[in-house]
Parts: C-alpha cells; sequence; structure tokens
C-alpha cells in the first residue's frame, strides 16, 4: 500500500528494516516444526503446511538483503522446501482440507521473491533526511476520529446477534 501511495516514510522504512532484521534472524534460527516434534501437542504434517509460510518470508526478503544475507536467506528457504516437499510426497495428511489449503495459500513462494523488487528498488540513501520523503501526515487521533465517526451501534448490534445466536434471546434477532 505505501508503495501503490508513494509514501516511502519512516512507517514505509521501519517495515522494510523489520522485514530484513526478521528475515536475517529466520536464516540462523528456523528449523521444520517437524524436526523438533516432542514440543508440539499435536505433531502432524499441519505443521509442514506452516512452514510454507517461512519460506515466503524467506523469498520476499531475498531481494531486500545483501548479497551474502541473501545467499543465506534462500539457502534456508530452499532446505524449508525440500523437507517441506518431502514430508507431504509421504503423508497422506497432505489430502486434508488444513493442509490443502495452506498450501494452496503459501505454494507460489518464488513469486515472493519477485513481489519484493519493487520495494529493493527504492534507494533510501537518495533521501537524506526523512523530511524530503512524502509523509502520511494523519496523527493516530485523527485515525481513531476518522473510525468513531463511522462507528454504528446499531451495526454491532447487528453483527454481534448474527455472529453469537446464543446472545439473541437477550439482544432479540438481527
Amino acid at each position: 500500500m505505501k508503495l501503490q501511495l508513494q509514501q516511502y516514510d519512516e512507517d514505509y522504512q521501519y517495515a522494510t528494516k523489520s522485514i530484513v532484521h526478521y528475515a536475517l534472524w529466520m536464516a540462523e534460527n528456523e528449523y521444520a516444526y517437524l524436526d523438533k516434534p516432542e514440543i508440539l501437542e499435536f505433531p502432524n504434517q499441519t505443521w509442514s503446511g506452516q512452514d510454507l509460510r517461512k519460506v515466503c518470508i524467506l523469498r520476499f526478503a531475498a531481494n531486500l538483503l545483501d548479497e551474502a544475507t541473501k545467499s543465506a536467506a534462500i539457502a534456508k528457504a530452499e532446505v524449508l522446501e525440500k523437507t517441506v516437499l518431502e514430508r507431504l510426497s509421504n503423508s497422506v495428511e497432505s489430502e486434508s482440507t488444513r493442509v490443502l489449503c495452506l498450501m494452496m495459500q503459501n505454494s507460489n513462494f518464488i513469486a515472493y521473491q519477485g513481489a519484493s523488487e519493487c520495494v529493493k528498488n527504492f534507494d533510501f540513501n537518495k533521501n537524506s533526511s526523512l523530511s524530503d520523503l512524502k509523509h502520511n501526515s494523519r496523527t493516530p487521533a485523527k485515525h481513531l476520529l476518522k473510525h468513531l465517526k463511522n462507528f454504528s451501534m446499531a451495526r454491532e448490534h447487528s453483527q454481534l446477534v448474527k455472529r453469537f445466536p446464543q446472545f439473541q434471546k437477550w439482544l432479540g434477532k438481527p
């Protein structure tokens, strides 16, 4: 969103630096969940599906890293990919709805690496000070007031009784 709005402000830089920091930590510390099944309450292949999310993050962040750390992030992603593929290929659990959903959501992990190209192409060093950046001037108070202005007690009531039918005896039908 920040890219689309051309808001290369402190929040944008913070988010970019955060994903880089997280990816560097992941490259050094992450492992496939089922490598340590003893710490899991339910060690099953759903965890392998969850590991695909790690691959997506590492792939996305790869283009934001320098060459040495990029190699480490991609290597970790490839190890996790291989592990997940082996585990899911050899398991009947890979046909379960939960695992299939995780695979559908996260199986296009290679595309994540290309998605970060637009972030990489923004040169933070060109902007010597934050005052040169286009900044979102909305304060937290303005943000809160905007959302409070759109608050509707009737809509909240309606959603509450729709989501929790047990409240209908006290609050009425939607």
